[in-house]
């Protein structure tokens, strides 16, 4: 049917979304997960509000990086954390040889 059809063809464009995004964002190499819930299949939501919303979420569990597997982290424009903060919370962490800095990039 056409509902159907529709669904198919919106499901099949989903993915590219997560494609679009400005070039001055290329330093963040960032790597993004696409999922799709399937309506009846079982799985385990977590949730967080954010203001006036409800916002649900799925915890994957990762390999544990080595302490080389952060070499930089760029801070956004908007983010107001001291590199020197930023910089201990990763040698905490365990990650003590990466370096912090701020974007070039802008929101305007």
């Amino acid at each position: 049917d056409l509902k159907t059809h529709i669904s198919i063809i919106l499901l099949s464009l989903f993915p590219k979304v997560f494609s679009l995004k400005s070039s001055a964002f290329s330093e963040e190499k960032e790597w993004r997960l696409l999922s799709h819930d399937f309506r009846g299949l079982e799985s385990v939501w977590s949730y967080r509000t954010n203001l006036n919303s409800l916002i649900p979420f799925q915890t994957l569990d990762l390999v544990p990086p080595s302490s080389s597997a952060i070499f930089e982290v760029v801070l956004g424009p908007k983010h107001s954390t001291p590199e020197s903060i930023v910089e201990k919370f990763l040698c905490d962490m365990g990650f003590p040889n990466s370096k912090v800095r701020r974007s070039k990039a802008t929101y305007r």
